[in-house]
């Protein structure tokens, strides 16, 4: 899964969002939960098998620096015709996925189709804006008590990169910048000092 520039950008809550529609259409018995649900409030109607998901860090791309980077400037057709801004900034980042089920050789088979799930779609994540989706590593087995009941885990971690795109209108800008034009308070206390010696 290499690294050339891709059409489309996609934020990382993009990327979890296509994952799980994704994932449901292709496996609807497989429970899907962001990691802190299952510890939480819906735990108590999770059943099995269940994936979930998580940023492990989040960090801005070596090449990209880390600030956005001016990409275009247009007229925005949704709105009055105002010009608009377009930045990009890249990122890379390490998800988790932990994968539950009722016994070790169940869990271990759906680990197997995950992964596979995982490169047989790496296209279809690509053509929406993913830059690259590498397996990194599996981490070591666990056993874990959901609802008195003790489900085998396996946790997966993938390396992702992608580019993330904020959109201003020139007014927003304009605005940015005549706040950052006023004058701070020493200079409004020295001017009033001075108009009144």
């Amino acid at each position: 899964m290499n690294n050339q520039e891709a059409s489309k950008k996609i934020s990382i809550k993009d990327f979890f969002d296509l994952w799980k529609k994704t994932i449901k259409e292709i496996k609807p018995d497989w429970s899907i939960y962001p990691e802190t649900s299952i510890q939480g409030s819906v735990s108590s109607s999770v059943t099995p098998p269940i994936i979930t998901y998580k940023i492990r860090k989040r960090k801005t791309a070596e090449r990209s620096g880390r600030k956005p980077h001016y990409k275009k400037r247009f007229k925005n057709k949704n709105q009055d015709g105002n010009m608009v801004t377009e930045y990009s900034q890249r990122f890379e980042s390490i998800i988790e996925f932990g994968i539950y089920s009722t016994s070790y050789q169940n869990v271990n088979k759906i680990r197997e189709e995950f992964e596979e799930t995982m490169l047989d779609y790496f296209g279809h994540f690509r053509e929406e804006g993913i830059l690259s989706l590498i397996f990194e590593e599996q981490k070591e087995d666990e056993v874990f008590k959901l609802k008195d009941n003790y489900l085998s885990k396996q946790t997966l971690t993938y390396f992702i990169k992608n580019e993330d795109v904020t959109v201003l209108t020139n007014n927003k800008i304009k605005e940015v910048r005549q706040t950052l034009d006023l004058p701070d308070d020493y200079k409004l206390i020295k001017s009033s000092f001075d108009k009144n010696n």
